[in-house]
């Protein structure tokens, strides 16, 4: 989703790099507003999150003054995780090259599919009402005595989503197809029907 942190006044924000960003687990990004890396006093320190003032080989060994970056290496309190970087950095160009705009509307127009789809079923679908405030994110709540019905028939449709006793959280992503909603759409079409 397009999200502009100047425009939506955020000053902090913070996302993991897997999922969307199709990286893997353990690697995120911060963003933080220029105005407030002064403000910010990290718990722990490191020798990127420091300013060293000795030449190597000479080591830090007065510990008394902890003199911060005044940017946001501030933050960085320990090795990279290189691996996970790069495979974020793929990820990123590969949306970039697809198209942060054309993503977000293919995965809106899945969730108006699937939405739409999902209303002729009794159960009731969560969140914005508004499609302009949708997100790829539909919350379905059933009734939590179903909910090993609900693992089994998802298990069968080898629909992997966030199952939780009463509802189904699912999250499309720019991989999705509409025919992988219409998946969604018939197995929970098979766990309401008595």
């Amino acid at each position: 989703m397009e999200i502009d942190v100047e425009d939506m006044c955020i000053d902090y924000l913070a996302a993991g790099g897997f999922k969307g960003l199709m990286g893997t687990l353990g690697a995120g990004f911060v963003y933080c507003s220029p105005t407030l890396i002064s403000h910010i006093v990290p718990p722990y320190s490191g020798y990127q999150s420091t300013v060293s003032h000795g030449v190597p080989p000479e080591v830090t060994t007065d510990f008394q003054q902890l003199p911060w970056h005044d940017d946001i290496r501030r933050l960085e309190s320990g090795s990279l995780n290189t691996y996970g970087i790069m495979a974020m950095d793929r990820g990123v160009d590969l949306i970039l090259e697809l198209g942060i705009r054309d993503i977000q509307e293919h995965i809106i127009n899945l969730e108006r599919y699937l939405r739409g789809k999902l209303s002729a079923l009794p159960v009731t679908v969560w969140g914005q009402k508004e499609p302009e405030r949708w997100s790829g994110i539909i919350v379905v709540q059933f009734p939590a005595r179903l909910f090993q019905k609900a693992r089994d028939i998802m298990d069968r449709y080898r629909i992997y989503t966030t199952l939780r006793e009463g509802y189904i959280r699912i999250s499309i992503g720019l991989y999705n197809t509409k025919q992988q909603m219409d998946s969604v759409y018939n197995a929970l079409r098979e766990l309401v029907e008595e």
